[in-house]
């Protein structure tokens, strides 16, 4: 269960995607808890553990501890994990994958020369445009987007859950581009309900109208929209692939946390556990 201070004090030191709560809620579709200063998300009998505190460094011991503590008292029988190392629960692994974070810092950015002028190029031939709202349009260039990907079914589900997340959002953002004929060619999709903090949470083009340089211009309006507002920095999310982490590299990006996750399955305590050990 979260309070209002719980949503307070996690707006205000919030750094990853996954302590967004409309975010985290929608993905989920689960109910926010935090312990000490960890949050995770319940959907039945699973727990998605995010193991990045709010506040302080990752140290293991001290996580393995909070998440007993969460395990303890939610009782799940699937356990995920998302940390700087998932290797903070006993028992065996499953499904490992390993990333990295990005950040920039929009006050102190100096974008490259060849970077700007793709912004040029691609302002030429594009107008840009601010939302709230994911409108059947975007729906359609999702689709779009997915079946020119090799993306696996979580990456569809987390696109395709996109439209819900915004509705859901009074903090996340829509930035459009559109062609000279008025038509929807790319958009981004960002959040600023952190105080320190801004998201570049996704960005969807259409490969079959791609303006050079679209997603370089989204961007950079959306760093420009970040300076503004006064955010320290902006988190362009997990590298994902060659192609996405030479992107947010071009822009500055510095690595700021590794990123690890895997799931557990809880074993049940049978009848003689409970006798031996207590509840």
């Amino acid at each position: 269960m979260i309070t209002e201070s719980d949503i307070e004090y996690i707006n205000t030191n919030a750094y990853l995607p996954e302590h967004v709560l409309d975010y985290g809620i929608t993905m989920s579709k689960g109910e926010p808890y935090l312990f000490d200063s960890c949050m995770c998300y319940r959907k039945e009998d699973t727990l998605i553990f995010v193991g990045y505190p709010l506040e302080g460094l990752f140290n293991k011991e001290n996580i393995k501890r909070t998440l007993e503590v969460a395990v303890r008292t939610l009782k799940p029988a699937r356990l995920d994990v998302i940390a700087p190392s998932c290797d903070i629960y006993g028992g065996e692994r499953y499904g490992y994958v390993s990333d990295r974070y990005y950040r920039i810092r929009p006050a102190d950015l100096k974008i490259p020369s060849k970077v700007k002028n793709m912004v040029k190029r691609a302002s030429r031939e594009v107008i840009v445009e601010h939302s709230t709202v994911l409108s059947d349009e975007h729906k359609g260039l999702i689709s779009i987007f997915l079946k020119g990907h090799n993306v696996n079914s979580e990456t569809k589900y987390i696109f395709n859950s996109m439209p819900a997340y915004v509705s859901t959002s009074k903090t996340a953002r829509v930035i459009n581009a559109r062609d000279v004929h008025g038509r929807l060619i790319a958009f981004d999709v960002a959040e600023f309900a952190s105080e320190k903090y801004a998201f570049y949470m996704f960005n969807v083009v259409d490969y079959r109208n791609l303006v050079p340089g679209v997603s370089d211009l989204l961007l950079m309006e959306l760093i420009n929209i970040a300076e503004k507002e006064g955010k320290v920095f902006l988190n362009l999310g997990l590298g994902i692939n060659k192609g996405v982490a030479f992107f947010k590299e071009k822009w500055g990006g510095e690595v700021f946390q590794p990123y690890e996750y895997c799931f557990y399955q809880i074993k049940k305590r049978g009848i003689i556990d409970f006798i031996l050990h207590g509840l």
